[in-house]
């Protein structure tokens, strides 16, 4: 179970890397977290959960990290700031799932996301920068939810279907039963 949470902590978080940039893959930031959320929502502990998003979201962040670090070292205790909004998200979207719905659980997930960086944009002096919404700009059909809702609700929309995907891909597996103790 250790080593299956590490290729998913990996896999998300080199999903997330090439996804944080407004380019032509920010499309994968709709799927990236998903192997992630989906072993934190079948992990026994939470402790361990914790750890792997907190790697997770800094990998995650490793791109704004490598351009801008060089000229605006500030952008590291930023990049460390949304690991640890990420991997706290992740745990409430656990706590949410084990005991209340995967419904709340999905929508809690995107919520907190969503409010979190609309918080920061009120507070910060660069506004929004770095927000999870701005890697959906080439993605049409969601951009404009940007004309109603601004960049907080791209952000929304891009923890909404992730976290939905995930919710889906466990929903899927309650018919297995499990091998000694460790479901599949």
């Amino acid at each position: 179970m250790k080593l299956w949470g590490i290729g998913a902590a990996l896999l998300s978080g080199a999903l997330l890397a090439v996804s944080r940039d407004t380019g032509q893959f920010g499309w994968l930031v709709l799927v990236a977290p998903v192997p992630l959320l989906v072993y934190a929502m079948r992990a026994p502990k939470a402790r361990p959960v914790f750890g792997l998003a907190l790697a997770c979201g800094l990998m995650g962040e490793a791109g704004p990290m490598w351009f801008y670090g060089r000229v605006l070292p500030l952008i590291y205790g930023l990049a460390l700031y949304q690991a640890l909004v990420f991997a706290l998200a992740v745990l409430f979207m656990r706590g949410l799932y084990h005991r209340v719905s995967p419904t709340a659980a999905v929508l809690g997930f995107a919520a907190m996301i969503a409010a979190i960086e609309y918080l920061y944009g009120l507070v910060s002096p660069n506004g929004s920068f770095g927000a999870l919404g701005y890697t959906l700009v080439d993605v049409l059909p969601l951009l404009q939810t940007a004309s109603v809702a601004g960049i907080a609700g791209l952000s929304f929309l891009a923890a909404l279907i992730p976290a939905g995907l995930a919710v889906l891909c466990l929903k899927r597996d309650l018919g297995r039963k499990p091998i000694n103790g460790i479901p599949i």
